[in-house]
């Protein structure tokens, strides 16, 4: 009982572990036997015996024979990202702690970056099929056309303000219920990422031509106005007090509204869609093969600009489709600024990573499905499954921030780690 085993950059192996004060492995820790009490903690796990009033924290694979409870402690898995030196007292230094900022900072701007790709994308195809719409919907298609790409680039950029908005809620929801997972450094770090992500949506709605409706970009800028005004005002809400009004109420309240305008210009567009009165299977493959969009586009007009002058023709070469093509191609550039942003944050967490490792300083988690799990042959009721080095409170699901078993669990069962929540494996 308290003893202090630390392994800075190896293994430990050990026949019996009954409260330890520290029990650090870098590499692997192994029990061969019962592990009674203390706090755990190595890159890979394996106890031979049962687990009970422990907690045994890894970012790689727990294996443990059963996991049992007393009346003395609870019994708690971490599955984590990282494992870091100061889980044996030892300090981080500055240079340290700012390179896992860094990492954090750049992770992020990856999930920016391929959201706004996502997006990107879905804005390209649009383009690509108002322009066939246009192409095969007769003479009096282009207001058609014209209100279409409106109505539906609308869409798009509110459903990207509906999902800020709900990644401000789902952070300060956490916030509030368990303040000690959000730091000051976490909130300046969350708050930094998400609007440097919003500031991108809000100059490509400033962006928006003319031709494809003021009226739409006004209501856009509108809602970036109201969001702005939203989260910084739920910002000094948080800092004041922890009532819950704010979030509650007029936040979650107005992102109800902007769900409502967005069904309703998904209805619109339907029926305009609708109206052109294509062939259901060519609807069909538009919906469905977006990557078959620009050839068809291609074929199409070239088709249409063999023919002899006539309506047809005239639409090919009308204003609208070169303006439908050049907003395509301008989209496309931006995908290419995103997949350069992408490579070199990509290189950056690859650098931080190796200095953190080489320094000892933190042990990340194995990126692939999987890479960090629990593996038990029996769970007794009350077990704590979790995610979150902070909080305790959770419930019994098959995938949460942290799991709390209601009832045993008789036979060989993994849960694993995905990004920030628990999973277990059906």
């Amino acid at each position: 009982m308290n003893a202090v085993l630390i392994s800075k950059s190896g293994n430990i192996t050990c026949q019996h572990l009954e409260a330890p004060r520290i029990c650090f492995a870098w590499e692997t820790l192994t029990v061969n036997g019962a592990c009674v009490g203390g706090e755990v903690t190595g890159g890979h796990i394996t106890v031979t015996g049962k687990v009970m009033a422990s907690t045994l924290q890894s970012c790689g694979h727990i294996v443990v024979n059963s996991l049992e409870v007393n009346h003395r402690a609870p019994t708690v898995v971490l599955l984590s990202n990282t494992i870091e030196c100061d889980l044996y007292n030892r300090k981080m230094d500055s240079h340290s702690k700012g390179l896992v900022r860094s990492v954090n900072e750049a992770t992020k701007n990856i999930d920016t970056a391929q959201m706004m790709d996502s997006y990107t994308h879905h804005m390209i195809h649009t383009a690509y099929r108002t322009a066939l719409f246009y192409l095969f919907g007769g003479v009096d298609s282009a207001s058609r056309a014209v209100e279409l790409q409106g109505k539906q680039t609308k869409a798009l950029y509110l459903s990207q303000l509906i999902g800020f908005a709900e990644e401000y809620v789902k952070f300060y929801s956490v916030a509030y219920e368990s303040p000690e997972e959000h730091d000051s450094d976490t909130i300046e770090d969350f708050t930094k990422a998400i609007i440097t992500s919003f500031a991108l949506v809000k100059n490509d709605i400033a962006g928006i031509p003319e031709d494809f409706g003021s009226s739409h970009r006004q209501y856009l800028q509108d809602r970036c106005a109201e969001y702005l005004f939203m989260t910084k005002k739920l910002q000094r809400e948080y800092k004041l007090d922890t009532d819950t009004t704010y979030l509650e109420t007029l936040f979650k309240k107005a992102i109800g509204k902007w769900r409502d305008v967005l069904g309703e210009t998904k209805r619109e567009v339907k029926v305009l869609i609708d109206s052109f009165g294509l062939d259901k299977d060519l609807l069909v493959r538009m919906e469905h093969e977006p990557e078959t969009l620009e050839p068809l586009l291609e074929e199409t007009l070239a088709e249409i600009l063999a023919r002899p002058k006539n309506d047809d023709s005239q639409r090919g070469r009308s204003p609208l489709i070169r303006l439908l093509k050049t907003t395509a191609d301008r989209l496309k550039r931006s995908i290419e600024v995103n997949h350069n942003s992408i490579v070199k944050c990509r290189r950056e967490i690859l650098e931080a990573r190796k200095e953190l490792l080489e320094k000892l300083a933190i042990k990340f988690r194995d990126p692939v499905p999987g890479g960090c799990s629990l593996e038990s042959n029996y769970y007794a009721a009350d077990v704590i499954i979790s995610a979150s080095k902070l909080s305790r409170r959770g419930r019994d699901t098959n995938m949460a921030k942290v799991i709390i078993l209601a009832n045993p669990i008789q036979g060989k069962t993994v849960f694993h780690l995905r990004d920030t929540m628990v999973q277990r494996q059906v």
